[in-house]
Order: C-alpha cells, then structure tokens, then sequence
C-alpha cells in the first residue's frame, strides 16, 4: 500500500470521523499537553478497509463466511503516559458525558456518550501505557495486528508499528506479538480462533506453537472470559471451521474433556464419522440450514422469517438463543459413550416423547451438556433452553418414522420442550443431514422435514389452539366439581384434558366436564 494511501486513510481516521460526537472527542484530545495515541482495533479496522489479505481455504461444501464490514468506529481507546483517569475525567466533562473510573490500578478511565434520542452508544477508553513506553505497551499487546498506534497529535497522523503489524495485515497472517504473549493471558489461543474467523487470516505457524505450548494454562483462565470468547466465535461465520482448528490445536478437548470421549466411537445408522466430527458436523449443517450470514429469506428451513426472530432472542446473560443451539448441536452426542450398544439398538416405543429418548442417549447428553455450561457459569434460562433442546431432539424423527404427526403430538411435543422445541426442530434437521456426505439426503428426510415443517407450524401459526389452548377447566373445577385431590392425578386429567381441546375433540367448558365425566368413568 502506498505510503500516501496509508496517510490519507489514518488523517480520515483521526480528523474526519463520521460521529460527530468521537469527532469532538479527538479534538479536545489533540489540544492536550499529553502525548496522547489512538490504538486497538479501531487503527486495525481503518487499515483493513484498504489493505488488501488473503483468506484462508474453506473447507469442500461449506459457505464463504463474510467478513463483518469493521468501518464502524463506535468505540475508540487512547493510550497516554500517565494520568489516564485524570485525563478522561477532564474529557468526559468537556463532552457532557458520563465517566467511570473503570480500572483503578491500572489507570484506565471511560467515557460513555450517550446521545439523546439516539440508540447508539459512543465508548472512549483511555489508558496509562501497559509498561515503560508506548513500544512496550504495543509490544505487550496480544498480536501484532492490535499492536498499533496513531500518534493524533502529529501532522499528518504517524502510524507506530513496533511488531510490524501493517504487513502481516497485507500478509492476511495473525501472528502473536511477542514470545510471552499467549503465556501472558491464554484466553488469546481463542481470540486467535476468532480473529481467523472474523478476518480470514492464517495463524501463523510460530504462533501456532506458541498456542499449542500455552494449553494447560487456559485452565487458569475464568470460567466466563472462556465462555465469552467462544460465544464471540459462535457468532461468526463458518463455525465449523474454527471447532476443528480449536481440536487441531488441541484447545477443544482441553476445554471440554468430554468430547474427547466421542472420538473413535461408532454411532448407530449410517454414519460416515465417528460421534466427534458428526458432532462437529452437525454444527456446520446447522448453520447451512441457518446460516449466519444471510438474510433469514434464504435459510433452508421451514418459515425462516419466523425461525431467525426466534433464534435472535437474547436469554439473561446476553446469549442469543441462536449461539445456544450451536453450543446444542456440539454438545448433542456426549451421552453417546456412555449408552451400551445393547440400549442404543433400542427401537423406540410408539408415540414415546419421554426425555430418555429411544436410544437412551438423550438424558446423559442432556446432562453432561447442562454440567459444561454450569461449569461456563451460563444463566440458569440459557442452560434450562439448551437441556430442554437436547432431551427432545431425537424426537422429530421418531416422530416421522411413525408416521404423519398430529395436532395431538405437536402439543404434546411443545409441553415436554416449550418454547426450546424450536431448537430441537432445528437440531434434529441439521442432526439429520450431519450423516451424509452433504448435497445428499437420507432416506427419512423427506419425511423429517415434513413432521418439522407440522411442528413449526403448530408453534408459530397455531399456537392458541394448539400448543397452548387457553384452559376450558382448571384445577379447582375437577377438585369442586369431580372430587380430585390435588396431585399427580390432577396433574394427569388436566394434561390430557389440554391434548384432547388441541386435537378438537372439545371446544368449550360443557364438552370438558363431559370428557372428563367419560376418562373418570374409564378409569374407576
């Protein structure tokens, strides 16, 4: 890139920001008596918006992932010699904005602007250097990409690139910027998973090692930074690719010793791997039948539009219930180890939709999965929506198998797993389809995708009168009015009372104490 180029781009940077607001920020910098230099992924962003990289081959059948556009520049983060908090109070005041003292002993401040009328949010870090100097706080940065600095006070803007990062950027290499720098802080093995994800780049090879060397130390890292620096990759395009480069460095069976157990385990049917890569698999089918990185028109399930407004809703702990159904789809055969052959022959019972499944691997997997994501110290909601998914996702198949699914199922399907039927659905599709070389279909497909096209339309389109009809009695009509007494009885008459108005066999309060009347009668 032409140094000129490079020039325009970083005064752009530092001198036209399209925020008005940052803009202003950057001004009231400029005119400071202290030295003072923009860094992070804000310098990475603008210079890849002109240099061009190369991206690493994709795996044979699998979608281009798209590159997140990185123009936006809502945040921005400075670097001075000292009096970080000082100098951002002092900011915060000039630009009405709010301040927050947010790390004491390193001397880091933040200004948060907040526009009226606006939803966008503006965040200014300022930080003392991380060492003597600026080099040595860039050279302690996680890679080279991120270690560099635009001196705002110079004119024109100087670019400062201790570790040579502008290169290894038109290289398209990700590469660790010092010897120490995965040791330092070993959730950045992730970070590099992510990076490659969300750039395109290559690791570079002596990172690689510096990685593989820095494993066990991920065991020393808290429970949430791992957890959130995976959610930030299962948000990415082509999921699939960054499971096997996490086990081709050996972090993914670190992290989850439990998928370990599924390598060299043969699961029933016609597999064509072994339970880990149909495991893996099952993920990169999951995002072809819903991909991350298109419009919900052209996803390959049933009533898409409705199928991405669910997925996108948030749980408590900031997840979105489309990164849980992909932490579902990895985690959906741990019990498979676990289950004897002689159980997993099992042929499943008519109309069964218990939480054991027909196979027996449902509950262990369920369970196991649960554990991980306590271990991950996910939100109690999270957890609940993903075991609810993984205990019923077999069911959709055992379902078409038996034939054409009924209002009566559809409810009783919706009651066991709730509002996480819709991520079993999706699960037992891309489950499925996870057995095959892609592009072919297996023989109960046809039939699969019509019971979960039944299913979705039951709970998206019918919901009232299906999945959950406003009751015709309640519990205190059959205690008043038939001589129950609360407990499992009650609990009984009262489910299949619901399943009975969602079939349309009864359609208001009369017809209800009649049907009662006769199962009562049945059962005396």
């Amino acid at each position: 890139m032409a140094a000129s180029g490079l020039t325009g781009r970083l005064d752009e940077l530092v001198n036209n920001l399209p925020e008005p607001q940052l803009a202003q920020a950057v001004g009231w910098l400029q005119q400071t008596d202290s030295p003072c230099y923009l860094v992070g992924g804000t310098v990475r962003d603008s210079l890849l918006n002109t240099t061009a990289h190369f991206a690493p081959a994709r795996r044979p059948g699998r979608l281009q992932g798209q590159t997140p556009n990185p123009t936006a520049h809502h945040d921005l983060d400075f670097a001075v010699p000292a009096d970080a908090r000082r100098l951002a109070r002092r900011l915060a005041d000039a630009l009405d904005a709010a301040y927050y003292p947010l790390d004491d002993t390193r001397d880091v401040g933040r200004i948060v602007i907040q526009p009226e009328g606006e939803d966008t949010r503006y965040v200014i870090d300022i930080a003392r250097f991380q060492g003597d100097t600026l080099e040595a706080d860039l050279r302690g940065r996680d890679f080279t990409l991120n270690a560099m600095a635009v001196d705002i006070q110079s004119l024109p803007p100087k670019l400062l690139d201790p570790t040579g990062g502008r290169l290894d950027l038109r290289a398209g290499l990700l590469r660790a910027a010092g010897d120490t720098a995965i040791q330092d802080d070993p959730v950045r093995a992730l970070r590099a998973i992510r990076f490659r994800a969300q750039f395109g780049f290559q690791i570079e090879t002596y990172t690689r090692t510096l990685i593989t060397r820095s494993i066990l130390g991920l065991h020393s890292v808290s429970a949430e930074r791992v957890r959130d620096e995976l959610n930030k990759t299962f948000c990415l395009a082509d999921v699939i690719d960054s499971l096997y480069e996490l086990d081709s460095l050996g972090l993914l069976c670190v992290l989850f010793p439990e998928l370990l157990e599924e390598k060299g385990v043969t699961p029933l049917g016609c597999h064509q791997w072994d339970v880990f890569s149909h495991s893996l698999e099952t993920v990169g089918m999951l995002e072809d039948m819903l991909p991350l990185c298109t419009t919900p028109g052209e996803a390959g399930v049933p009533f898409p539009d409705m199928v991405a407004d669910h997925v996108s809703q948030m749980l408590p702990g900031g997840v979105s219930r489309r990164t849980l159904l992909t932490w579902a789809a990895l985690f959906h055969e741990l019990g498979q180890p676990h289950v004897s052959e002689n159980r997993r022959r099992k042929p499943a019972a008519p109309g069964d939709l218990s939480d054991s499944g027909a196979d027996g691997h449902t509950q262990p997997t369920a369970e196991l999965a649960s554990t991980i994501l306590q271990r991950l110290h996910f939100s109690k909601p999270a957890i609940r929506m993903v075991d609810a998914a993984l205990r019923s996702h077999t069911t959709p198949l055992h379902l078409a198998i038996e034939g054409p699914v009924n209002n009566r199922t559809a409810h009783r399907f919706f009651r066991h797993g709730g509002a996480a039927g819709v991520e079993a659905v999706l699960l037992a599709l891309a489950d499925n389809q996870a057995i095959i070389v892609p592009g072919n279909q297996t023989k109960e497909w046809p039939a699969l995708l019509s019971t979960a096209d039944f299913l979705l339309d039951a709970y998206f389109n019918h919901k009232e009168s299906v999945i959950s009809p406003p009751p015709l009695l309640v519990g205190s009509d059959l205690i008043n009015q038939f001589g129950l007494k609360p407990g499992p009885q009650l609990g009984r008459m009262l489910a299949a009372l619901a399943e009975a108005q969602a079939a349309g066999e009864v359609h208001d309060p009369g017809q209800a104490r009649q049907w009662v009347t006769q199962q009562l009668g049945q059962t005396q």
